[in-house]
């Protein structure tokens, strides 16, 4: 089978939150974002993504880039 990676509900590495819960907090998509958790720390874009509940922020954690926050 193939990669996780490489099917159609791959995600790219960013800060997926829904985009009335963006507008509430004036962030425009595209825009970069710093997240710190735990120590660690990353730099990511924001996309909007309606499938998000209002007041969920969902970060992916299968790529290079997100793997250090929620450990």
């Amino acid at each position: 089978s193939m990669p996780l990676q490489q099917t159609p509900i791959n995600s790219s590495p960013a800060v997926y939150l829904h985009p009335q819960q963006a507008q509430l907090l004036s962030f425009n998509e595209n825009e970069s974002v710093q997240v710190h958790q735990d120590g660690f720390h990353q730099v990511l874009p924001i996309k909007f993504d309606s499938s998000i509940p209002k007041g969920v922020v969902f970060i992916p954690a299968s790529y290079e880039e997100t793997s250090s926050l929620g450990n």
